[in-house]
């Protein structure tokens, strides 16, 4: 009889233990899942509309094309890289070229979350325009930006050529020709004032694209540069060139050049317009024009715009609305389409460079 006692006893005592344990792990489990649920990644800070910064000190640099992964891992190694160039100077201005059925939105976002994790770096000023092409296989991304150092490096300030356009005179031009002319025109236009410090080309096809890369590097030594292919299927076969350069002492006396030599400058995003009628237009404008006032400036003071339309019918419709906004005197102009900007029902894309003067 005692025996059978304690075997209840101790067969009791079991299940008691086993039923605790059952339960602490269900809580435990419980407690982990309801852990896992309510954690959520905080999302990574946008772009600013806009970025000040001393144009003495701006310096240029372009990020390497790479073919290897897809958009987003092209776009972190090509960060990464402009942050190595950059040695810690502030980047206030990242363009960026894209080609490819990648979504455009995901640039300014890994802008934020790669340069948003550096505690010496705000973040800079971003656009992104779709293009037709870029001259290494497999591209997708090519990062061109815009630095303040830590020193005066363009004491008379900077030179913007504006879009310098060669288009094909007979058939089967080729654009190596078509290159060489452009860049001789940025060159003749800089002579004597200024040294170039950053180029960049859109071609019409891709062919040539090593050729014109050479062509710059031999005309202007040192300088950065970017070849793009804006439209897959644009005609008649082109190149347009612009420059920007180091001013010289006599920078402002340059014909077709704008010069700006104030100390501080305002660099932007691209502003949108949605839809396609002429107020559509204005309202892109207008606001441009409200986040240059909020740095004390307005593009009426613009030294240069960058305007990307979806094709020749919206760029003619931005030229009847620019003078609207925009004091061609003082303003060069990057006008030329593209394949696509970030945005449903989007017709174009405008930045601008305004100088912030008392």
């Amino acid at each position: 009889m005692k025996r059978r006692r304690w075997s209840r006893i101790a067969a009791l005592l079991a299940f008691c233990c086993l039923c605790v344990s059952v339960f602490a792990v269900n809580v435990l489990a419980g407690k982990k899942k309801k852990d896992e649920i309510t954690q959520t990644l905080a999302a990574p800070p946008e772009p600013p509309a806009a970025v000040a910064a001393n144009t003495r000190r701006l310096v240029f640099h372009t990020s390497p094309l790479s073919g290897r992964g897809l958009l987003s891992q092209q776009t972190k190694d090509a960060l990464h890289d402009l942050l190595r160039q950059n040695e810690g100077m502030q980047i206030v201005k990242i363009r960026a070229f894209v080609v490819g059925a990648g979504d455009l939105r995901r640039i300014p976002q890994l802008v934020g979350e790669i340069l948003g994790e550096k505690k010496h770096q705000q973040l800079p000023a971003v656009s992104v325009v779709l293009g037709g092409g870029l001259p290494v296989e497999g591209a997708q991304v090519a990062l061109e930006s815009i630095s303040e150092a830590k020193r005066d490096v363009n004491p008379n300030g900077l030179l913007f050529t504006g879009l310098r356009k060669r288009e094909a005179e007979r058939p089967g031009q080729r654009l190596s020709e078509l290159a060489d002319q452009s860049i001789a025109d940025i060159a003749a236009a800089l002579a004597g004032h200024g040294e170039v410090l950053e180029v960049t080309c859109f071609l019409t096809r891709l062919e040539e694209a090593s050729r014109v890369t050479n062509i710059i590097a031999d005309r202007f030594p040192g300088a950065t540069s970017s070849v793009v292919q804006a439209q897959r299927a644009a005609s008649p076969q082109s190149v347009a060139c612009e420059a920007i350069a180091r001013a010289g002492a006599v920078a402002g006396n340059a014909p077709g050049v704008v010069a700006l030599n104030a100390g501080r400058a305002v660099f932007t995003g691209t502003q949108v317009a949605y839809g396609f009628n002429d107020d559509d237009a204005r309202l892109a404008f207008k606001r441009l024009d409200h986040v240059l006032e909020g740095f004390g400036t307005n593009l009426k003071k613009a030294a240069e715009i960058d305007v990307y339309p979806l094709s020749p019918s919206i760029a003619a419709q931005t030229r009847k609305v620019e003078p609207e906004f925009v004091d061609p005197s003082l303003t060069a102009v990057l006008e030329i389409p593209f394949e696509s900007v970030p945005g449903l029902d989007a017709s174009f894309a405008v930045e601008a460079v305004a100088p912030v003067t008392p």
